[in-house]
């Protein structure tokens, strides 16, 4: 049968709610944990045998999501999108896109697009261009950069939107 090993030595006592693990290196993973009172992402070098906290100049909220992405990590949290392009050293405020104050619970990459998309708690979805994470532009400049998603489970249907454009697609 398989083994289970425990490598919650040095992470807080509190929900973890999301891991990351670099592709590239198997051994670096990073998590998230909610609540309050102190770190709340987590990063390990050696697979979880240790956890160092990067949370760094992170606010003292709740996360929720970590995405690791091209050196790039990505944290949705109580308080929106925060990202770091120097392993959780220093974290800025994302924007791009992203309302302020957004509960965000998940965070994906979509490859097809090259978009992040943030799903939040009862706000929608959003997705904005990964482009200004990896490059350390802190605000989008195109104001077509910014969507919203919005799902109807009865119809069925899925409209995206922006100031510009409207499409709407049949799942």
């Amino acid at each position: 049968g398989a083994s289970v090993t425990d490598i919650s030595a040095g992470l807080p006592n509190r929900y973890p709610r999301d891991i990351a693990v670099n592709p590239n290196n198997d051994n670096e993973l990073f998590t998230v944990f909610s609540g309050f009172g102190s770190g709340h992402v987590f990063y390990s070098s050696n697979a979880g045998q240790t956890w160092m906290d990067i949370s760094g100049t992170l606010p003292d909220v709740p996360f929720h999501s970590i995405l690791f992405y091209s050196q790039v990590l990505i944290a949705g949290s109580d308080l929106g999108v925060f990202y770091s392009s120097d392993t959780g050293t220093v974290w800025q405020h994302a924007g791009n896109g992203v309302p302020d104050a957004l509960q965000v619970f998940d965070l994906f990459y979509s490859p097809a697009d090259q978009n992040l998309v943030a799903f939040t708690h009862g706000r929608g979805v959003y997705k904005t261009p990964i482009a200004p994470f990896l490059t350390g532009i802190k605000k989008a400049t195109d104001s077509s950069a910014n969507f919203e998603l919005q799902y109807d489970a009865i119809s069925k249907l899925l409209s995206v939107s922006n100031t510009f454009h409207e499409a709407v697609w049949i799942k």
